[in-house]
Parts: structure tokens; sequence; C-alpha cells
């Protein structure tokens, strides 16, 4: 999967459940209530006063391992 600004948050965390940790490590919540927010990379990024290229970046990283 190609991840990008569009991608929604929801796959990016189905397809890799470690990318949580990513999320948590720039301070973005993407479990609210016990689901997964439905927003996209990009927009949680930007909600959440993070550059979305830093977490893209780290999140392709993990997927090569």
């Amino acid at each position: 999967m190609e991840i990008n600004q569009d991608t929604p948050v929801e796959k990016i965390v189905e397809a890799y459940p470690k990318s949580i940790e990513i999320f948590r490590k720039y301070g973005i919540n993407v479990i609210i209530c016990g689901e997964v927010v439905w927003d996209s990379i990009g927009e949680v990024c930007r909600k959440n006063g993070v550059e979305p290229e830093l977490v893209i970046r780290e999140i392709t990283d993990l997927k090569k391992t």
C-alpha cells in the first residue's frame, strides 16, 4: 500500500498495527473510544501540528521491516 497524506488512518493502522506507536510518538491519538479515527493521515497531522511527511516517512520505514 502506498501511503500519502490522503491515506485513511484506519487503513494504515489495519495494515500496520505498530504504526499506532509512531502516531503516539508525535502526540497523535488515533484510537478514540476503541475506534480508529476516520481522518486521513494528513488531516490528523495538521490537527496536531505535526508535519505529515515526518509520520509518513516513519510508517514507510516500518513497512520495510
